[in-house]
């Protein structure tokens, strides 16, 4: 397991991905792979090709960068939808 990140009241950590980026488009095959059965269904119905990519992306890797700062298990995370789809 990798060494939590630690946070104090002082630090805020701010993490970008250009969701364009040749290297996440070769990734996206595992990442998609690593979606969670529920999401999956959404995943399929979504019909525009970058917001398909998005939704892989933002629930794959901020279940992984959450569990490096809380020792949960990164299949453990789950996020609701407000009545517009967006997460939370």
């Amino acid at each position: 397991m990798d060494p939590l990140i630690s946070l104090d009241e002082t630090h805020v950590d701010l993490w970008l991905l250009d969701s364009d980026a040749p290297a996440v488009e070769a990734l996206l095959p595992a990442i998609v792979a690593a979606l969670l059965p529920h999401e999956r269904p959404r995943y399929e119905r979504i019909v525009v090709q970058r917001a398909k990519r998005e939704y892989a992306l933002t629930r794959v890797l901020l279940r992984r960068l959450l569990s490096r700062y809380a020792r949960v298990p990164v299949e453990s995370w789950r996020f609701g939808e407000n009545e517009h789809g967006r997460p939370h």
